[in-house]
């Protein structure tokens, strides 16, 4: 080779690329490699951009099991007289909180806890009064270690319309969280290991249920499960602490330097 090394193109994507310029239609293809960190995201660079698909490989994003493991837990926080629910992602429209809060109404022994900030807190503000839900429903802002509040929580509700990774579901299942969530694209249905897609019934796995997104009736039904079973809810807390093991950070990071040094 003449001491010259040859350049070697890969591509990392981290989250699914419908939304990005057309040039990345025409450079994509080009890679000698794309990594994408889920499933989802590289069947859809093989089906909408032309990827070869024996150029794709999958590596989840890591998750630092050891620094989150080693938060303490915030106690008596939460009124045990509830079932304690709690999501975190910036208040705007894709994180779809509006659609949380109406899907609690009914449930009088429900408080949810809304971490995080933006430009739709004086909307949900608004929603919250006109719903009379100021002594159930709380927004507590941004919080920077919100692991404290999620280790003592009863389950993480989630309605995102769509996401890159949802890492926050990750971070909920590395504190024993189970989990409630819709199945917005792409990949909450890879994390919990969903066995078969339902448009129009909530979806039970091991680490809790996905719901079609912007279905509220069926959220209410997947919260009512919820708290009807609560042995169900006992052993997700298990199952999602086994699960998340798979997402640790030196196995994956091990996983990006087998891949470059093979090349």
């Amino acid at each position: 080779m003449n001491g010259i090394i040859p350049a070697y193109n890969m591509v990392m994507v981290t989250c699914k690329v419908k939304s990005t310029p057309i040039s990345v239609k025409k450079l994509y293809p080009k890679a000698d490699l794309v990594v994408s960190n889920a499933r989802a995201s590289a069947i859809d660079l093989v089906q909408n951009f032309n990827v070869n698909d024996e150029k794709t490989r999958v590596i989840y994003n890591p998750i630092d099991l050891e620094r989150i493991d080693a938060i303490e837990p915030k106690d008596h926080f939460f009124d045990e007289e509830y079932i304690n629910l709690v999501t975190v992602g910036r208040l705007q429209i894709v994180k779809n909180q509006k659609f949380i809060i109406d899907a609690v109404v009914p449930f009088k022994k429900v408080r949810l806890y809304i971490f995080g900030e933006g430009e739709l807190r004086a909307d949900l503000e608004e929603q919250i009064k006109q719903l009379g839900l100021q002594d159930r429903v709380f927004l507590m802002g941004f919080e920077k270690n919100p692991f404290q509040y999620l280790k003592n929580a009863n389950l993480f509700i989630f309605g995102s319309l769509h996401e890159g990774f949802p890492n926050v579901l990750m971070e909920a299942m590395c504190c024993g969280l189970p989990i409630l969530t819709t199945n917005c694209k792409s990949d909450p249905d890879e994390i919990m290991e969903l066995q078969e897609e339902k448009k129009d019934d909530i979806m039970i796995t091991d680490y809790g249920i996905l719901t079609p997104v912007g279905d509220l009736e069926l959220m209410r039904k997947g919260l009512t499960y919820c708290l009807e079973h609560p042995e169900y809810l006992e052993r997700c807390r298990i199952r999602v602490k086994e699960r998340i093991q798979d997402f640790k950070r030196e196995p994956i990071l091990q996983a990006y330097t087998d891949i470059i040094l093979s090349q």
